[in-house]
Parts: structure tokens; sequence; C-alpha cells
């Protein structure tokens, strides 16, 4: 006994006659501490015993009983069945043991449910996913008590279903040590011939942390879908091959308005443009690398296109930048604009101080040059006083003539008029002089009382400038009509020609210098510009500028 204490024994051949000790006591002492795991015996005897003596051999844990002599074949054909039947049986331990083994990390329980007795068989596992006592009693009214109280009914239900056939699958919750579990449970109904329920066989499953995992992805997904249906960008989602299967409801509002997404992604765009943008789609989706195009021209429009590839196709984004466009267009524009009534600012500089300076040149100084020769000759005849007289009244004359010529240059930078006497008289002496000069008639019609604003008149003042000098050079006309009139809100100046008119394109021309310093004098006033024109008949420029 000493000598096998401790090792797994698959079969024992115990002879029945022994000096110290009997067959049937060695076996009844080797089984005695295997009472759940009996080994098997055969015993071996060279007397044929009676029944009775059999029985006992039986009773202790006899599996054969062999008479001496024994055919050696025979027994070694027992002896390894034995064996065989003990590898097995080792073999189902480290099963059972892996099963248990696996079911513990799988949080698995198992049961049976013998249903005339209303017990119930619990394994380790079940207890510890219900958090009781292992070995507590269970029936079926304490494990439906130990269910959440909102699912007690659901479950009775279900059980009630599949004592009548139906399959017992299902999700229900336990209160476990002051927080909820959630568990599935799943059983086979054993019946009789007669269809009475027998037993039923089944497992537990702590699923709580699968639940939280889902409830995340549901959450998870509500939040994307919110953003991607409520996400005033219009967006499309594509599958694998390019095909739509959704749309948020930006994008339903914006086809309905004005395009579909997949008009610029399919129908014949590559053709028309440069960009494929379906050949670009699949090669986002293929390399699962996102692309934007920052500027996509479609038709009338400009869009700025985003396509973000996932697992099953790809999200197309689509922005109407169609306003930012023409607003990069128009600051482009005005930039151009600028530069050039820039130049033209200063070329007419330059041009005023040539003119400037060609006439002190040619009739200041033609002038001082005569009154410098006069004087020289008045020196030299002093005592002729008839002819020095009459010099004197020439030179006098030709001094007058230079202040006046003085007086002219000066009204032309900046007439005196305008400080002195106000709008009207500056529009008048400047009409007068511009009809002796030019021959063109020019019709006024003026409010006599205007309210005084430096900045304003000024501004007017030199628009009158500036549109009778295109008048000369372009218009042709014969006559001019120029009304003034102030109202509460607002002074509005019209000056209308009878000449050639001018053609829309000029109007809108950035190279149009003259019109763009027009409106630019009266937008520095908070004022607008309108023109309008009839080819052959007039023009007329309407200026409005806010009272202030």
């Amino acid at each position: 006994m000493e000598l096998v204490k401790g090792e797994k024994i698959s079969l024992a051949l115990i002879d029945i006659q022994m000096p110290d000790l009997n067959g049937y006591e060695l076996a009844n002492e080797i089984n005695s501490k295997n009472k759940d795991d009996k080994i098997p015996i055969i015993f071996l005897t060279a007397y044929h015993s009676d029944e009775s003596q059999i029985l006992k051999g039986f009773e202790v844990g006899a599996v054969d009983l062999i008479i001496k002599p024994f055919n050696k074949q025979i027994l070694l054909s027992k002896i390894n069945v034995f064996i065989e039947l003990f590898k097995q049986k080792q073999e189902n331990l480290k099963q059972q043991v892996s099963l248990e083994k696996a079911m513990e990390i799988g949080n698995i329980g198992s049961w049976e449910f013998f249903i005339d007795s209303n017990s119930m068989s619990w394994s380790e596992q079940n207890y510890k996913i219900f958090g009781l006592p292992l070995n507590t009693s269970i029936d079926y009214e304490k494990f439906l008590s130990l269910i959440y109280i909102e699912d007690q009914q659901f479950v009775n239900n279900q059980w009630i279903q599949a004592l009548k056939g139906k399959p017992y699958d299902t999700e229900y919750r336990l209160v476990c040590k002051s927080h909820i579990k959630w568990i599935r449970e799943k059983a086979i109904v054993e019946f009789d011939e007669n269809g009475f329920p027998l037993r039923a066989i089944g497992f537990t499953q702590d699923i709580t942390e699968r639940k939280k995992v889902e409830e995340a992805i549901k959450v998870k997904e509500a939040f994307n879908y919110a953003v991607f249906e409520y996400n005033p960008i219009p967006a499309i989602v594509v599958d694998l091959e390019g095909e739509i299967v959704d749309s948020n409801l930006a994008q339903k509002k914006f086809s309905r308005r004005h395009l579909n997404i997949g008009d610029v992604m399919y129908k014949d765009y590559a053709s028309k443009h440069k960009i494929d943008m379906y050949g670009e789609l699949m090669s986002c989706i293929k390399t699962a690398f996102p692309k934007t195009f920052p500027e996509v021209k479609y038709k009338k429009k400009y869009l700025s296109i985003t396509m973000a590839p996932f697992i099953k196709g790809a999200i197309i984004t689509c922005i109407d930048i169609s306003e930012r466009k023409k607003t990069e267009l128009k600051l482009e524009k005005a930039r151009v604009q600028l530069e050039l009534l820039n130049k033209h600012q200063i070329n007419a500089r330059e041009e005023e101080r040539a003119k400037i300076s060609l006439a002190i040149h040619d009739e200041l100084g033609q002038s001082m040059t005569a009154l410098k020769i006069d004087l020289n000759w008045l020196r030299e005849n002093l005592n002729d006083q008839i002819l020095a007289k009459l010099k004197l009244g020439k030179m006098i004359n030709m001094i007058n003539d230079v202040i006046k010529r003085v007086q002219r240059i000066s009204g032309d930078l900046r007439p005196g008029l305008l400080d002195d006497l106000g709008l009207v008289s500056a529009i008048e002496w400047y009409c007068s002089e511009f009809q002796e000069r030019t021959k063109i008639k020019c019709i006024l019609e003026m409010d006599e009382s205007l309210s005084k604003n430096t900045e304003i008149e000024l501004a007017l003042y030199r628009i009158l400038q500036e549109a009778l000098t295109n008048i000369i050079r372009h218009s042709r006309a014969s006559a001019i009509k120029i009304k003034l009139h102030q109202s509460k809100k607002a002074l509005n100046m019209i000056i209308e020609d009878n000449g050639i008119g001018i053609p829309k394109d000029k109007i809108k021309s950035i190279k149009s210098l003259g019109i763009i310093g027009i409106k630019e004098r009266a937008r520095q006033c908070g004022g607008a510009v309108m023109f309008s024109s009839k080819q052959g008949l007039y023009t007329k420029i309407s200026i409005l500028i806010p009272s202030k």
C-alpha cells in the first residue's frame, strides 16, 4: 500500500489467498479510500469458491475473477481493456477540467432542473454568477426570485412555453450585490414518451460586459447617425462599388434645390471636366486614404468635395462654396481695379502737374518775361513821360491778365467758390467755363439751398469734373443736363448727355477707370452710383449720397 500511495491506479490484480492479508480485505482497504473513484479489481485464485465468496469479491470492487491456472493471453487482453478504459477516463477528466476552466473564463455556469421534484443542481460557476454560497438549496421559486422583478414574468412565461416544447433561449436581468447583471440562459427540456417534461439541462452566461459593449455601440451608432443625418453639410454613403446607399437630410434638401452629389460623381462628369471623380472615389476606397478636392466646378457652381473611406465604402461630403468663390472673384476684381485706379490716379496727377507746369511756363512765364523786358525799357526811357505812361498802362493790363490766369489755374486745382459760396456756385462757374471752352451746352437745374458738407460737396464736384471730361472724350454730345436736388435723406445729382451712349460691358469693365473713380468717390461718402444708357441716344449718371 505504501508503494502505490499517491499513484493513479488503472487496475489492481489481487490474489485472494495471501499470507498476512486476504485479497478481499486488501480490495476493501484500497477502495474505502477512493469512494468516488473506485479502482477496478481482478481477483486471482487457485480455489473454486462458492457463490457467496464470489459475490463478496464483487461487493469490494471486483470486476472479474480468474481461476488459476489461467491463460496468459486472456489475462493480458483483459488488462489492456481496463488500461484503455483508464486512459479514456483520464482524457475525459482532462476535457472536463478544460471545459470547466473555459466555462469559468466565459462566465458560463451549467445546471439541471428536475421538474418532478422541483429541485435544481447548479455548477460552482453558476453559484458564482448568481452570487450565492456554494451548495445553496435551489428550487424554481428560489431561482425566479433572484431575477430582476421587471423580468420575472417574462422569464416565467418563457419557461411555460419551454415546458410545452418551445425553444428556451432568453436574456434577463438579475440583482446581484446591489448591481444589475445581464444573463443569457439556454436549456433543453427532456420529455417522456407521453410528452411529460422530466428534466431540463441548460447553461447560464453572464453577458453584462457584452451588453455594456452593445449599449456603447448603440450609443455610438446613434451619435454617428445623428452627426451624419443632421449635419448641415450634404453627405452621401456609397458602397465598395461606389453605389449610393444612403444620404443625409442636408443632401436631400440640397439635391432638390441645387444638385445631387451623385451627378458630380458619376453622370459624364469625367468627360466634361479635368477630374475623374468616380476614379478618384474608387482609388480612395481601395487605398483607404481620404481625399479632398477644395474646388470642383459643376455647371455654375463651385463645390468642395471630401471622400472619407470606411470598411464598407466611403462617405462623401459636398459643400457649396459658390458664394465664397463669388466673394473671392469680387475681391480679386476689386484688387485689380484698385491697382488700375491707383495707376490711373498717379497718371492723372502727373498729367495735372504737367498741365500746371505748361500753363506756368507758357502763360505766366511768357507774361513775366514780357513784363521784365518792359521794365528794362521803362528804366531806359523814364525821361519820356508820355511813352513811359503808355508802357505802364500796357504793363498793368498784362499784370491783370496774369492775375486772371493764376485764378483760373487755382480754380482748376480747387475752386475757391466751392469753399466760399458752396457747391451750386462752383458748378455754375465750372459749367460756364466748360461751355465756353467746348461749345457743349450745359443746362442746370439745381436747388439753391443745400446743407453744408465739405466732404460731400468736394466729392460731387470731382464727380462732375470726371463726368464732363468723359463726355468730351467719348460721348460726342451737344448738350448736357445737370440736376442737383436735396431731400431730407439724401443729396441727388443727375448728369445726362445726348451723346452716343456707353456699352454695358464698358460700364462693368475694370479698365473703365473714369467710371471706377466716380463710383469710388460716391462710395467714400456712403453713396451709390447708377449708370443708364441707350446706344445712340443718351447716357445718364445718377449719384445718390445720404445726408449727414
